[in-house]
């Protein structure tokens, strides 16, 4: 339920969910936690509630993208401006070998 709110920019549910003991950083069957999910979808608001709440903002998926591939491959400069403040790694490659930037 933690990754659909996420997704979709639900920041009450989130924030419930949370509170509620739902674990901020935990994966899916891809390996995406709920901050990759609110960062690839653009919702800044949810990205910086999930950074708040402990998020790892270098959190590897299966493919070794972290949230700052995703927010930038879907040119999301708001969410990139939250993870790189949030200490993101800019250098990090992915599977492909490809940096976020």
């Amino acid at each position: 339920p933690l990754h659909i709110a996420a997704k979709r920019g639900h920041q009450v549910c989130v924030h419930t969910l949370i509170a509620g003991g739902a674990r901020v950083d935990k994966a899916d069957a891809a390996g995406c936690t709920p901050l990759m999910q609110a960062a690839r979808a653009g919702h800044q608001s949810t990205v910086g509630m999930l950074l708040r709440q402990g998020a790892e903002p270098n959190w590897r998926n299966l493919q070794d993208e972290t949230s700052l591939h995703l927010a930038a491959a879907h040119g999301h400069t708001e969410c990139l401006d939250e993870l790189v403040n949030a200490g993101a790694e800019l250098n990090t490659k992915d599977a492909a070998g490809q940096t976020p930037l």
